[in-house]
Formats: C-alpha cells, sequence, structure tokens
C-alpha cells in the first residue's frame, strides 16, 4: 500500500513539474531570469567585476534603494531619539535597539519609501525629481512627526491627515519661511526636458 501511494506522489509530482516547466519556460520573466543566471560569474575572481558592471548599469534602482533606506534611519532616529530603554544602559535607547535589533522595520519602511518615490517617478517620469519630492516630503512628514511626539507624546496617525482641519495644525509645526521656499522652487522649478 505504501509503495503504490509513493508511486501515485512521484508521478503527481512529475507530471506536475512537467505541466509547470512548459508553462513557465514561455513566459518572459523566466527568459530573463535565466539569461541573469548565466551572467553571474562561476569563479570568485569574476565576482568583482560583476558587481561593479552591475552596480554601474542598476546605479539608479540602487541610489533609491539607498535613499530609502537612509531616510528610514533619519526617521526611526527622529522617532526613538530620546526613549531611553531603562535605566540599566543609558546608552542603549530605543533607536539602537531598532536600528541593530529590528531590521525588519527598516525594511518594511524602506519599501514603503521606495514605493512613494516610484510612484513620484510613474506621475512625474524624471528620477532626480521624485528623489528629491520624496526626501523633502519624507523629511518634513519626520519633523512633523517628532515635533507632534515631543509636544503630545503622539505621533502623527492617519485621522490627523485626513482630517481638513489638520492640515493647518501640521503646518503649524513647519516655519512658514520653509513653506514659502518650497513653493517659490516648485514654481520656478523648470518641468520640461
Amino acid at each position: 500500500m505504501v509503495a503504490i501511494i509513493a508511486g501515485a506522489v512521484m508521478a503527481v509530482g512529475f507530471v506536475a513539474n512537467w505541466c509547470l516547466r512548459r508553462l513557465f519556460s514561455s513566459l518572459a520573466i523566466t527568459q530573463h531570469y535565466e539569461r541573469w543566471v548565466e551572467e553571474l560569474p562561476s569563479h570568485l575572481m569574476e565576482w568583482p567585476a560583476w558587481l561593479k558592471k552591475f552596480c554601474h548599469r542598476h546605479w539608479p534602482a540602487l541610489t533609491a534603494v539607498g535613499a530609502s533606506y537612509l531616510l528610514a534611519i533619519i526617521g526611526l532616529w527622529l522617532t526613538f531619539s530620546d526613549l531611553a530603554l531603562g535605566p540599566a544602559n543609558p546608552e542603549y535607547n530605543s533607536f539602537s535597539y531598532q536600528v541593530l535589533n529590528r531590521q525588519g522595520t527598516l525594511i518594511f519602511t524602506t519599501i514603503l519609501i521606495w514605493l512613494f518615490f516610484k510612484i513620484l517617478q510613474s506621475i512625474t517620469s524624471k528620477y532626480w525629481l521624485s528623489l528629491c519630492l520624496t526626501s523633502g516630503l519624507m523629511l518634513v512628514f519626520f519633523i512633523a512627526d517628532h515635533i507632534k511626539l515631543g509636544l503630545r507624546d503622539e505621533p502623527i496617525l492617519p485621522a490627523d491627515v485626513t482630517s481638513v482641519q489638520t492640515f493647518g495644525e501640521i503646518l503649524k509645526f513647519v516655519s512658514v519661511w520653509v513653506v514659502i521656499a518650497g513653493v517659490v522652487g516648485v514654481r520656478y522649478y523648470r518641468f520640461d526636458p
């Protein structure tokens, strides 16, 4: 009985494997992946040249991910800079704990910032404009969140952003000169290529 069940499982596995290979071999992403795997170096001494070529070819994506990660660290620093974990070690604060032990939080925040950047890039079709706008908006949000945490011990909540009356209160956290400089900068920016 066990041999029959094992044979049936093997036969089903073989047929499923064959069907999936036939199905996925014609997809463009599978062919792209296979070409990428063929380009990988087979010898250890070839890796530095391949890595340099990879970074040169994909610098925009790597720059955007690096900037998103840096913005995520800045956001954590502004959020958790004053919160000590306890009297046992006053030098080991909540920011250090987040950066050293909770990389999942940083990676998730990085992905969200990167997705926001990609949405702006798809709207404007300009890489540097989108990266600068994303960085500026995230920094303004992180600074406003830091100020609100200091004043009310509460971060900016979605209810704060959705309330029409709260926009004026959030703008009170930012200097008038920063808003004027942003409006003037956007006004005089040339959007043509």
